[in-house]
């Protein structure tokens, strides 16, 4: 039982022994990607609206977009590093509407990432994964000492 989510006695669960990550894993996209460039368009409702003016305007305006058509390139680094300042100062766990706003704005960094990173190998996208967390560290740090961003 993980976070009060049943799991079926008859699930296989196997540990690989550690090592490095597999060349077919390398070179793979691991998700439907036709079928989650649809995701962020569909189920808006108003109180997901008017909970997107709370994020930044480019935010904003890219979602708004993302609504007719697929659209993600806007939520690059700096633009997700934003959005997360947001979901951690006021998403409500257990609100359906945060829920789903945070899903689409998941799903489309996840699409952003995918285009500019992880379709150029795995090798680029552990440096840029490595860099963004470091830029994100660093940032955090100057926020929590006054001194900006």
């Amino acid at each position: 039982d993980r976070q009060g989510e049943p799991v079926p006695e008859e699930s296989l669960h196997r540990a690989e022994p550690a090592g490095g990550v597999p060349a077919a894993i390398r070179t793979a996209v691991g998700f439907d990607l036709e079928a989650t460039l649809r995701l962020p368009a569909g189920g808006w409702n108003a109180a997901q609206l008017e909970l997107l003016d709370l994020f930044p305007p480019a935010v904003r305006q890219g979602m708004e977009a993302a609504r007719r058509h697929p659209s993600f390139s806007f939520l690059d680094e700096d633009q997700w590093y934003d959005t997360l300042q947001v979901l951690f100062a006021r998403f409500r766990d257990g609100d359906p509407d945060w829920e789903e706003l945070a899903f689409k704005l998941w799903v489309t960094r996840v699409l952003a990432y995918t285009a500019a990173h992880a379709l150029r190998g795995y090798e680029r996208s552990q440096r840029y994964l490595s860099a963004t967390i470091a830029d994100y560290a660093r940032r955090s740090a100057l926020k929590l000492e006054g001194g900006g961003r």
